[in-house]
C-alpha cells in the first residue's frame, strides 16, 4: 500500500464527486489504439463506483491498458519492406516512404499485439492530494485524466518558503530536526552540465566527508531518511517521497490492526488509513522544517474540460 508517494496541494472546501470520474472509466484498447485511460474502481469493495472512502480520505484509482508492439519488431518489419519495394522501384525508399511504411506496419501491427493493464491510487488526503508512483510522468497522467473531467482542477504544486536543498546539507552536516535521522543513502550532484552525480548508498555517511562533497560545488538531490522511528523513505529535491518502507513501530499497528479486522477489505481499509496518516505527517513535518507553504497566489493546475466540450 503506497510504495511511492508524489503529493499536491488541494484547495480547500474541494470535495471530489464520484459521479466526475464516471466521465472518463476505464476501458480496454480497441484494435487500433495504443493506449487507453480511465478511472476504476480502487479496490472491490469501493464505497461508491469510483471512490472509495475510508477514515476520512477519498481513494480513487487510475487504469491504463497499453498495446505492447516493440519498436525493434516494427523497424524489423519496415527494414524488409522497404528491401522489397527497393526492388520493385530501382531505388531506395525516400523519408516520406519510409514515415509511410512504418505508419502502415504500426497499424497492421497493433492489434495483435498483447495489453497490459497499470493500475495507479491516489488519494485526497484533507489538504493533500497524494499519489502513489515515483514517476512524474505516471503522476501527470493521473493529473491529465483528472483534468479531463473536472471543469477545473484545484490542486498546486507544494511550494514552501525554504527549498529542500538546504535543509538537506544541514541534515548531512549533522544537524538534523527532532524526530528525524537520516539513513545510509545520498545522491549529490553539481549544477554544472556533464559532472557525473555521486551516490552513497548502504554506507556510513561521515560528515567530513559530506562537508568536503559540498565545499567541492556538489549538493544533494535525493537523501533517505528516517521519520520518528516509522518510516523511512528517500526525499527528492521536488518533496517526492520513494521507497516507502515501515519501520518496526510502524509495523506493530499494521499487526494489531490485522488482528482486530474481520476480513481482506478491512485489512485494506486499515492498510490505506494507517499509511496515508504517515504519509500526511510526512508531508506536514516537511513543510513545517521548510518554513512552511510559500505565501503567494497558488500555481493551481486548472484547465478547461476541453473533451467534454468538444463531445
Amino acid at each position: 500500500m503506497f510504495k511511492n508517494a508524489i503529493a499536491y496541494l488541494v484547495t480547500e472546501g474541494f470535495r471530489l464527486d464520484p459521479e466526475m470520474l464516471s466521465r472518463r472509466p476505464s476501458r480496454p484498447c480497441s484494435a487500433n489504439e495504443g493506449r487507453t485511460m480511465g478511472f476504476a474502481p480502487p479496490c472491490s469493495h469501493s464505497t461508491a463506483e469510483l471512490v472509495h472512502h475510508v477514515s476520512g480520505h477519498t481513494l480513487i484509482c487510475l487504469e491504463t491498458e497499453d498495446r505492447l508492439l516493440p519498436g525493434s519488431v516494427v523497424a524489423e518489419e519496415v527494414e524488409a519492406r522497404a528491401i522489397d519495394l527497393e526492388k520493385q522501384q530501382g531505388y531506395k525508399p525516400g523519408r516520406k516512404q519510409m514515415r509511410e511504411l512504418k505508419e502502415r506496419v504500426t497499424e497492421e501491427l497493433l492489434p495483435k499485439a498483447f495489453t497490459q493493464k497499470r493500475r495507479t491510487l491516489g488519494v485526497f488526503a484533507g489538504q493533500f492530494f497524494i499519489v502513489d508512483t515515483s514517476s512524474p510522468a505516471r503522476a501527470d497522467m493521473m493529473i491529465e485524466a483528472l483534468r479531463s473531467v473536472l471543469d477545473a482542477l484545484p490542486l498546486s504544486m507544494i511550494q514552501t518558503e525554504n527549498r529542500i536543498t538546504g535543509e538537506m546539507i544541514q541534515w548531512l552536516l549533522g544537524s538534523t530536526p527532532f524526530g528525524l535521522t537520516v539513513d545510509d543513502f545520498v545522491e549529490l550532484e553539481k549544477a554544472e552540465p556533464g559532472k557525473p552525480a555521486i551516490a552513497y548508498k548502504r554506507t556510513t555517511l561521515d560528515e567530513s566527508d559530506m562537508r568536503r562533497r559540498i565545499s567541492d560545488g556538489y549538493v544533494p538531490r535525493k537523501i533517505g531518511v528516517t521519520l520518528n522511528d516509522r518510516l523511512s523513505f528517500k526525499v527528492d529535491d521536488s518533496l517526492h517521497l520513494k521507497q516507502l518502507a515501515a519501520l518496526e513501530l510502524m509495523q506493530i499497528d499494521k499487526r494489531h490492526q490485522d488482528d482486530q479486522a474481520e476480513d481482506m477489505a478491512q485489512i485494506f481499509d486499515a492498510d490505506v488509513a494507517l499509511m496515508v496518516g504517515e504519509l500526511v505527517r510526512a508531508y506536514n513535518f516537511l513543510i513545517a522544517k521548510l518554513g512552511g507553504l510559500l505565501e503567494s497566489e497558488p500555481d493551481l493546475l486548472t484547465g478547461e474540460n476541453d473533451e467534454r466540450k468538444a463531445a
